[in-house]
């Protein structure tokens, strides 16, 4: 799992998790990427499976050779981290919560805030997609990602919810309503290039608090202020949410490359530029 056909490859063969991390964790295993597709057989090898190598100290030898994420990828054969990503996974951080409190870590330790009083705005990004099938058999369809951000009085930018569906316009102004509803946003942010336009406007005839906006061709420069802020400590993943896994299998393998999906990438990158670091400063608080 390295290089530039790395989507490629995952999607061919439609390599995913046998299970959750949470689940390995009860079952006290690891987590192991399989080949799913039913028509492609995917027959995964490691150096473990080499009869005339010394396990033990060619493992220790590559331990100290290599990076976290290139150990993780070539030795334990992880597709959901890629050396070359632009977000790296160690970078990562996990905030908890218990009623109203939001804390800062997982396990309900590290620094407590008081979602009432600590939480300066609610925000949502949008990535939108026009249609659910697409004229082009050689391209997949585009999804509809809509995330949910809290920025606290501390500079730290928590993902609180992300939805990602293929449906219509129609239907993707119904759901961007009911998640308003939901989360009382103060604005929604909607990508406006192409046909995310339509959806901004008929968002906005509904009442909505829309903000549109034009994003930036270069992809990579679009994302620097989320890959800034994420190495700095400033965003923040929930310990435990349905879509976590979904989230990071894209972001923590997304290299900028013209033809990758981005669609959640997108929404990240959009909610680190909705955001005034000026006064953050250099490290999380």
């Amino acid at each position: 799992p390295d290089g530039v056909g790395f989507a490629w490859v995952k999607n061919r063969f439609k390599i995913s998790k046998n299970m959750t991390e949470e689940e390995a964790k009860e079952k006290k295993t690891k987590v192991k990427w399989l080949g799913k597709d039913t028509e492609r057989a995917c027959i995964t090898s490691t150096f473990k499976d080499n009869l005339y190598c010394d396990h033990k100290a060619y493992e220790k030898r590559l331990r100290k050779q290599l990076s976290p994420d290139l150990y993780e990828a070539l030795v334990e054969g992880s597709w959901g981290v890629l050396p070359n990503a632009r977000f790296k996974k160690r970078w990562q951080r996990f905030f908890s919560t218990q009623g109203s409190l939001i804390y800062l870590g997982p396990n309900l330790r590290g620094r407590p805030l008081d979602f009432r009083k600590d939480i300066v705005e609610i925000f949502q990004t949008i990535d939108s997609a026009a249609t659910s099938t697409d004229l082009n058999p050689n391209k997949q369809p585009s999804y509809t990602v809509i995330s949910t951000w809290a920025l606290t009085s501390c500079f730290n930018l928590l993902w609180l919810h992300m939805i990602r569906f293929r449906e219509e316009i129609p239907e993707v102004v119904d759901e961007l309503r009911n998640q308003y509803h939901q989360w009382k946003p103060s604005v929604a942010i909607v990508e406006e290039n192409g046909v995310g336009k339509g959806v901004a406007q008929y968002a906005a005839r509904m009442g909505l608090p829309v903000k549109g906006l034009f994003k930036d061709t270069d992809k990579v420069r679009n994302a620097t202020d989320a890959i800034i802020q994420m190495k700095r400590g400033r965003i923040w993943f929930p310990q435990s949410a349905v879509w976590l896994s979904e989230a990071e299998d894209e972001v923590f393998t997304w290299q900028g490359y013209k033809n990758e999906t981005d669609d959640v990438v997108d929404t990240l990158a959009h909610a680190a530029n909705h955001v005034d670091w000026e006064n953050a400063g250099d490290e999380a608080d």
